[in-house]
């Protein structure tokens, strides 16, 4: 299953790992260039991107959402995750999960 990760906090990293266990192809995207690259270090996650997950360019060009099977937003933001759904679900993600408080 192709699954991609918009938020790598405490959250988004679990979700991240969890599913790679599981022989998912994990993409996790990643607003915190830092915290993208601790990330993109521990090579268990296929790929990572750094970058705004709530763009249309990057969802589409870079991390090819038409071809996900399973989109999670989970950053700390609610609006910022349901941005990035709505911009998923337009770009032809199956699914899409969003975090809300």
């Amino acid at each position: 299953m192709r699954i991609i990760i918009v938020g790598a906090g405490e959250i988004g990293r679990h979700f991240a790992l969890s599913l790679t266990e599981k022989s998912h192809d994990i993409t996790v995207i990643e607003s915190n260039d830092k915290l993208a690259k601790e990330i993109e270090a521990n090579d268990e996650i296929n790929t990572v991107i750094a970058g705004n997950g709530t763009h249309p360019n990057l969802l589409i060009d870079q991390a090819d959402v038409s071809q996900c099977d399973l989109f999670f937003a989970l950053t700390s933001d609610d609006n910022t995750n349901l941005a990035a759904c709505r911009v998923a679900t337009e770009g032809g993600a199956k699914k899409t999960i969003c975090r809300v408080s």
